[in-house]
């Protein structure tokens, strides 16, 4: 398995599984592993100096050297951040501004060399070599940065106190997804409370409840009944598929996944509501879909506002916003047209 951030060209493409953590991470260490191994999905130009480094105020879970030279402490959580690990990093930064420039070199160099940490010789000159100044020559800056993989609201109301009382900490929320045998991580970075809408779904929920979750949180919004009737319209026409929830912070969105000609689930229909436009439904009809009624469908999707399509940064089928008001008056032809497409594929697939 290999780790990397999501663009954000990925976050509706057709391959794309959302995990729950405990599905991607069974502990703490697996986590670590993951971003040890690819540094970039904490920040661009990361250097890792260290992992679980044994201090006075504790055992850091990652220590890094930013581009522009300054010392970042990362505490980790595979699943909630809590309000202790906030007072340990605060602890950590206390303890490591507190030691001599000298002595802190030290401690990175002796605590390289393991659990994925290239050896560091000499610290102080490969910093120059890297950085290009003597490191920590106007005195020792810290960095905190928490990363979670899942959003906690009190703690986030702390980390927001802190920030604006002079206490900088950033949040990193990290939501795992799965293509092929990649786990790409969609980064939220530093979350405001109080939070937007939708955020996460209950604790533990498998995808069975995950999906109802979702569809009772659509009941809510102002585009419910569109949404319903886009719903029977997908799943009468394509009866083969499942759904396949997809939650973020700003949208509650599912994928009607259908099998393809060689049985396999990888075709499919991702309908959306967005936080800033609850009363439209985003669809997204993939190339997959599109190519058993190209022009019907071609023809039927035109009176809908436009949007582009894409799967890992390439174009990748056709988007439209649709509101109440349009789908009355054109709802039928894309009714039919999708029956038509869902016919041509129960051909395909026999």
């Amino acid at each position: 398995m290999t780790f990397r951030r999501l663009e954000e060209s990925e976050r509706d493409a057709a391959g794309l599984i959302w995990l729950y953590p405990q599905e991607a991470f069974s502990n703490e260490k697996e986590f670590e592993d993951a971003l040890v191994s690819n540094p970039a999905i904490l920040g661009d130009g990361l250097w890792l100096v260290g992992r679980q480094i044994q201090t006075d105020a504790g055992r850091i879970d990652l220590l890094g050297i930013d581009a522009e030279g300054t010392l970042l402490v990362f505490e980790l959580k595979v699943g909630k951040l809590s309000r202790g690990a906030i007072s340990q990093a605060i602890e950590y930064a206390a303890f490591l501004c507190d030691l001599e420039a000298g002595d802190l070199a030290s401690l990175i160099s002796n605590s390289s060399g393991r659990n994925g940490i290239l050896k560091i010789s000499d610290f102080a000159k490969e910093y120059e070599q890297q950085i290009g100044h003597i490191p920590f020559d106007d005195g020792i800056a810290v960095r905190l940065v928490l990363v979670s993989q899942e959003y906690d609201e009190p703690a986030a109301r702390a980390i927001d106190w802190l920030n604006q009382n002079g206490i900088a900490i950033e949040n990193l929320v990290l939501l795992p997804n799965q293509v092929g045998d990649t786990i790409v991580f969609e980064v939220i970075e530093n979350p405001v409370p109080p939070i937007l809408r939708w955020w996460y779904p209950p604790a533990q929920a498998r995808r069975p409840q995950l999906v109802e979750w979702i569809f009772d949180e659509i009941i809510k919004t102002e585009a419910a009944g569109l949404h319903a009737e886009i719903v029977e319209v997908v799943t009468s026409a394509f009866p083969s598929g499942r759904w396949v929830p997809r939650v973020d912070p700003n949208s509650l969105g599912l994928n009607w996944v259908i099998r393809g000609s060689t049985g396999k689930p990888v075709e499919s229909i991702t309908i959306r509501i967005y936080n800033d436009s609850s009363d439209q439904i985003f669809l997204m009809l993939f190339d997959e879909v599109l190519q058993y009624a190209p022009s019907e469908l071609d023809s039927a999707l035109q009176p809908f506002i436009y949007g582009e399509g894409t799967r890992l940064g390439q174009p990748h089928g056709q988007v439209r916003w649709i509101d109440a008001e349009t789908w009355a008056e054109h709802g039928d032809a894309l009714r039919d047209a999708l029956a038509y497409a869902g016919a041509k594929h129960a051909e395909a697939v026999g």
